[in-house]
Formats: C-alpha cells, structure tokens, sequence
C-alpha cells in the first residue's frame, strides 16, 4: 500500500499546481494584473475566443482611452498569455459596487 501512496500524493500534488497555473493564465485573473487601479473599476472581461479577448467598458470616455492604450494592454496580456493574439473594446453594462 505503501508503494503506491508516494507516487498518487505526487500526481495529485502536480495536478493541482496544474489547476492553479491554469487559473492564473486565464484572462479575468491576467485583467486584474494588467490593468491599474484607475483602468480596474471601468472594464470587465466580455469572452475569449479564436485568440481575441473581448472586454466591456463602461463608458464611451473610457472606450476612448482603452483603443488608445491598446498595443500597450495586449503587450501586458500577450506576455502572460500567448494565446491572447487582440483585444477588442466595446461599450458594456456591468453591475458596479453598490455604495452605501
């Protein structure tokens, strides 16, 4: 019994630094990375799909600033993430944080 528990703890041990390295590469954990804590309360991640991660923003003033900081973001998300290839902004709806 005793022969097979070392190797089954090892395998469990990398299966679940697997899950978590997985989880770090995926693109609402990179946004959180990537994004400064003025950009952070303004864009949500939308979907990813065929190597483009689309993300909602929520107002057309920061739409603007997004497309203009564009090479810039996917430079920052590319880096941690080569399967991210574009970004695409579009005006979104999100809950906010409820204050008060």
């Amino acid at each position: 019994m005793e022969a097979i528990k070392q190797p089954l703890e090892a395998l469990l041990k990398e299966l679940e630094a697997r899950k978590e390295k997985a989880g770090q590469l995926a693109p609402e954990f990179l946004a959180k990375k990537v994004f400064s804590r003025k950009e952070a309360p303004h864009a949500r991640v939308g979907s990813f799909k065929n190597g483009e991660l689309s993300l909602k923003v929520d107002s057309s003033p920061w739409l603007y600033y997004f497309n203009l900081h564009k090479k810039e973001l996917l430079e920052k998300f590319s880096g941690a993430n080569s399967q991210i290839k574009d970004l695409k902004f579009s005006l979104g709806e999100f809950p906010r944080n409820k204050q008060g």
